[in-house]
């Protein structure tokens, strides 16, 4: 990431180069919705599990490092919404 202060709001956060590989859970190519902030998760860089945030036409690809069931759970386990809301203060 070129903004260390923006990377560290994301945990595990992945750059766009080493996102590049990234795939659906069919082998595809992640698709999303630019205008509706939303798209394929999970996805896969060389077969890690990352989880990606849409917002603002664009996405944040995070690796999962607790292999979790859903988005949800990986907000709640990597401590991303305390991190995200901690950056308001």
């Amino acid at each position: 990431m070129d903004d260390p202060d923006f990377a560290k709001n994301y945990p595990n956060i992945i750059c766009r180069k080493c996102e590049a590989p990234a795939v659906n859970s069919n082998g595809e190519t992640p698709q999303f919705d630019s205008m509706g902030d939303f798209g394929d998760n999970p996805v896969y860089i060389d077969g890690a599990k990352c989880w990606r945030r849409y917002k603002f036409g664009g996405f944040i690809t995070m690796r999962d490092d607790f292999n979790c069931e859903n988005l949800d759970e990986f907000y709640d386990r990597s401590g991303f919404m305390k991190i995200y809301m901690g950056s308001f203060k």
